[in-house]
């Protein structure tokens, strides 16, 4: 079904997209802030998170893993996807457990309208901690993922929460007084052509 157009900040798309997050103004952010990297490849959307300087960070414990909810409560990281001029998008969450992390899928038929049914997927998202701060890497294959020789807008956020319990918001971009990932003005406008190794996806 589609649903009204939005307006977003557009960019061409060219691999890879490095950006930095910015904390919404309404908060003191506590951690540096988050990078991402966004690179397409044969198989998939490959995105890698870091926060350097990681020290006042709450992590989740050593071995969780696998599909879970309420991620977004604490430190975490999101990617939001949608096909420009459509109100559907998926919203994935990663948390950085070591070293596989959890994740959640969900897939909305307009903003925060969540359907029911979800198709089954596996993500194994990869946390490691080295001298360079905190990374969490995970590839989102192409099978879950819009068309890609189409107009993508493309939202890329992250939830810190500090050692005293202090949760901060990033995002490209806060066009809301209130923290919300799920604003779609707010996200990129990624477009064709979507370069890789060995062609079009």
């Amino acid at each position: 079904m589609r649903g009204p157009r939005v307006q977003t900040a557009k960019i061409a798309f060219v691999t890879p997209l490095t950006l930095t997050l910015l904390p919404h103004p309404s908060q003191t952010p506590t951690a540096c802030a988050p990078t991402v990297v966004v690179r397409p490849t044969a198989e998939g959307l490959d995105l890698h998170f870091a926060i350097a300087q990681p020290h006042d960070l709450r992590l989740p414990e050593s071995g969780l893993q696998g599909a879970a909810d309420g991620l977004w409560q604490h430190t975490c990281f999101e990617c939001f996807v949608g096909l420009t001029g459509h109100s559907a998008y998926i919203e994935f969450n990663f948390s950085p457990s070591l070293p596989i992390g959890q994740w959640a899928c969900y897939h909305f038929s307009r903003e925060r309208e969540r359907q029911d049914t979800e198709a089954p997927l596996s993500l194994k998202p990869h946390t490691e901690r080295d001298a360079n701060g905190l990374h969490l890497r995970v590839q989102l294959p192409w099978s879950i993922l819009p068309a890609p020789d189409q107009a993508w807008d493309l939202g890329l956020s992250t939830v810190t929460e500090s050692s005293t319990g202090r949760i901060t918001h990033w995002a490209v971009r806060h066009d809301r007084t209130q923290a919300d990932f799920h604003h779609r003005a707010s996200w990129l406008r990624i477009a064709p052509p979507w370069p890789s190794p060995t062609g079009q996806p």
